[in-house]
């Protein structure tokens, strides 16, 4: 579960792996609603999706295909994109049209009304994939149009522009909403080496925190820092932050024991956080894990 979004007193949840989209009551903590959304192939799963006014919009990893659930009438439409030969990864809405991406070095713009696509592939010189796995020859693959996994870990529109933030790819773009000129943010310090794949924690660039009505933060999985982007101005600043054993303790306390959601990637974990989880005694633990909030993720995840 990544996506999710409340409405009234009911929460809406896409379940990625389960390919379902859950409706809980939030006042009597139970599940009212359990709806599929049906792709053609066993092995697919839902990657991202987005909330757009009365609408879920949700894309599959490995067909290039909208599907569209709506919140009132309980319903699901499938909406092909032939113009789209894409393992699909981003969605994200400007107001007008959906942008979306994938596994090669192209950003598609689909406008939902007319159903017409516009493909940018002008990307800036220099734009290519780093080979984190060090299985091919150069550190940075700059000739390939196609990559092994997607160009970007998340796309939003802030501002005037749609910012596509990197996978494994080495540059953060934004593109004008009315030029579609792509245009490339440079971060000090985030060429990466072989040195730095060596003693990376993940295979990717960064990860994606927060975004509010001025700026957004990435963290960075090289400097190990969050990167804080004012995209009205076009400026950045580092912020600091460390975690310490109390911190870990307000965190668990608050988000663990009194049965509150705990958000956890799949590959990442507060190592500092769960070596205070193991010091708990058996019988906290087993509060934990009747709680309701518990049960519900067991059930959805």
């Amino acid at each position: 579960m990544y996506d999710f979004w409340r409405v009234d007193n009911l929460l809406y949840i896409v379940s990625k792996k389960k390919k379902k989209i859950i409706i809980l009551d939030m006042e009597k903590e139970e599940i009212v609603g359990d709806y599929h959304i049906v792709t053609d192939n066993y092995n697919d799963k839902i990657v991202k999706s987005i909330k757009v006014g009365k609408y879920i919009y949700s894309i599959s990893a490995i067909i290039p295909q909208v599907y569209k659930f709506d919140c009132e009438k309980k319903r699901i439409i499938i909406i092909d994109i032939p113009e789209i030969d894409d393992k699909l990864q981003t969605i994200s809405f400007d107001g007008d049209n959906f942008w979306l991406s994938g596994h090669c070095k192209k950003i598609y713009i689909w406008n939902e009304m007319s159903d017409e696509v516009k493909i940018l592939d002008d990307f800036p010189i220099g734009f290519g994939i780093y080979d984190f796995n060090n299985n091919q020859n150069e550190l940075l693959d700059c000739k390939s149009k196609q990559y092994n996994s997607p160009a970007f870990i998340t796309s939003f529109f802030a501002g005037r522009y749609m910012w596509f933030i990197p996978f494994r790819t080495n540059k953060i773009l934004y593109v004008d909403k009315g030029t579609l000129e792509i245009n490339t943010y440079y971060i000090e310090d985030e060429i990466r080496t072989t040195q730095d794949f060596k003693v990376a924690v993940l295979d990717h660039m960064y990860l994606f925190e927060y975004i509010d009505d001025r700026y957004f933060g990435i963290y960075s999985l090289k400097t190990e820092k969050i990167v804080e982007i004012d995209y009205l101005n076009l400026r950045d600043k580092i912020i600091e932050y460390s975690f310490d054993r109390k911190c870990d303790e307000v965190i668990l306390n608050n988000f663990m024991i009194d049965g509150n959601i705990f958000y956890e990637s799949d590959k990442i974990i507060l190592n500092d956080l769960m070596n205070y989880t193991l010091s708990y005694k058996k019988n906290e633990q087993e509060k934990v894990f009747s709680k309701v909030g518990r049960n519900i993720y067991s059930i959805v995840s």
